[in-house]
């Protein structure tokens, strides 16, 4: 009795894509025993029974399959339960060296807080020194100006005392000679 792929396919209980794959593989021995009727393909007795002694053998050959990719998928498994097993020690170690470091930029942050408050200290003390000296070479310089001006002043003063004694000898002279002439 002819069936149409689907209807086969429904009767042995597999999917459409199943028969589909399999007459895809068995395609030259099934080129003679499907035939098209109104646009559908449809399996003859032969291609029912080349498909089902087709079907026998994956049965058999999935069975053994099957067990030998169980095993397979378990030591893969334990495969990737070691490799989970490693990447959580290593995880692990790597927050550990994290933290670590993490711990040493904090003392270098304190480190280098401490010194940028040393070098301020130390530059507020040159400031200071710095205007003690300025401070000191004002008063340097306007005391020596003062001195100047006393050294000035007395030279100023001398001369002012030499010349009037050299006006009061003149005047005296002057009056000498008035007197003189008077006298006389």
């Amino acid at each position: 009795m002819k069936l149409t792929i689907r209807e086969y396919a429904k009767q042995r209980g597999v999917s459409y894509e199943s028969v589909r794959k399999l007459i895809a593989r068995y395609s030259e021995e099934l080129q003679d025993h499907i035939i098209t009727e109104n646009g559908v393909r449809v399996l003859t007795d032969e291609a029912q029974e080349i498909l089902h002694n087709h079907s026998k053998k994956q049965v058999v050959i999935y069975e053994a399959d099957e067990t030998t990719t169980i095993r397979g998928l378990k030591e893969e498994l334990e495969k990737e339960k070691r490799k989970n097993r490693n990447y959580i020690t290593e995880i692990s170690d790597l927050k550990i060296q994290l933290s670590e470091k993490t711990e040493q930029l904090s003392e270098k942050n304190e480190q280098i807080a401490d010194i940028k408050q040393t070098v301020a200290d130390q530059t507020l003390q040159i400031a200071e020194k710095v205007l003690e000296v300025n401070n000191t070479k004002y008063l340097i310089e306007k005391s020596q100006n003062e001195l100047d001006l006393i050294a000035t002043n007395r030279q100023a003063r001398r001369k002012y005392i030499k010349d009037k004694k050299k006006a009061e000898k003149e005047l005296k002279k002057q009056e000498k000679l008035k007197q003189e002439n008077n006298t006389q």
